[in-house]
């Protein structure tokens, strides 16, 4: 028998967004803020995920073939948060927004997870004779997963929720 397993756990201060405009030759790109390690987004960023599962693989022999059972389990749980927008800054605000002395996002996402799978196969392998080779087997999975993405634009917000669920035989 082998038992597999692993665990993962990530946290970080998310991703930012640079604004950039055309530089003054027109083809370069140029930071809005004056230099890509400044942000201009209100919104203070976050990314973490947790993963962890197993694997358990045992084999058996039998007269004439062998036996095996493979186990698979995995978890997840997952969010983050971004202004995919960079922050805009007063000037460039559209005109059917309230003004603003400070940048606003204009198009910030906030995503949470979760997600479990298991899954189960069995094989049976063995010869016939001196001539043929078997192997027969069933296999069988299942995963459930919950996501929730909300989204505001331009001062709009939207929810989304999706609720997968998988299950397979063969």
């Amino acid at each position: 028998a082998r038992l597999t397993g692993f665990y993962n756990n990530s946290e970080s201060d998310g991703q930012y967004v640079v604004n950039t405009v055309a530089g003054p030759d027109g083809i370069t790109r140029v930071p809005i803020s004056g230099s890509y390690r400044r942000v201009l987004s209100p919104v203070d960023a976050y990314s973490n995920a947790k993963q962890y599962g197993g694997r358990l693989h045992m084999s058996a022999e039998y007269p004439g073939g062998e036996l095996t059972s493979i186990t698979g389990y995995s978890k997840m749980k997952e969010g983050w948060l971004a202004d995919l927008s960079g922050g805009v800054p007063p000037p460039l605000i559209p005109p059917f927004l309230p003004p603003s002395t400070t940048p606003v996002g204009l198009f910030v996402r906030e995503m949470n997870s979760k997600q479990s799978q298991f899954s189960q196969e069995l094989q049976a392998a063995g010869t016939i004779g001196d001539v043929f080779d078997d192997v027969a087997g069933l296999y069988y999975f299942h995963e459930s997963a919950t996501q929730k993405a909300e989204t505001q634009t331009l001062g709009g917000r939207t929810t989304l929720n999706y609720q997968p669920k998988t299950d397979a035989y063969a």
